[in-house]
């Protein structure tokens, strides 16, 4: 009964992990646009020619921006910041939009 209910819920109010789907998968199509077609990816080329060091570095990178951005959206929940907000079902916790889309 509990589980139909908050699938209900979940289609109506997407989750704070959607968020941060959305907001990983625009890190990883930003730098690989920035690699792939600017002087920047030549730049990274040339100084780490080494392929494994310059995937440790994109890796390093990326979990940098994402790690960044997961402060941001908690930082923001937690001081009652935008729409986002903590929502506490059977011990689980999750994050949910409380507003209109």
């Amino acid at each position: 009964m509990l589980g139909k209910a908050r699938d209900e819920f979940n289609k109506v109010c997407p989750t704070g992990a959607l968020f941060l789907l959305a907001f990983a998968s625009l890190v990883a199509a930003v730098l690989l646009v920035l690699l792939q077609l600017t002087r920047l990816g030549y730049l990274v080329r040339s100084t780490i020619p080494d392929r494994p060091r310059r995937r440790m570095f994109l890796a390093s990178v990326s979990f940098l921006l994402t790690f960044v951005g997961v402060r941001i959206l908690v930082h923001r929940i937690v001081n009652h910041e935008g729409r986002l907000q903590w929502v506490v079902i059977m011990e689980h916790t999750s994050t949910i939009w409380s507003g209109e889309f």
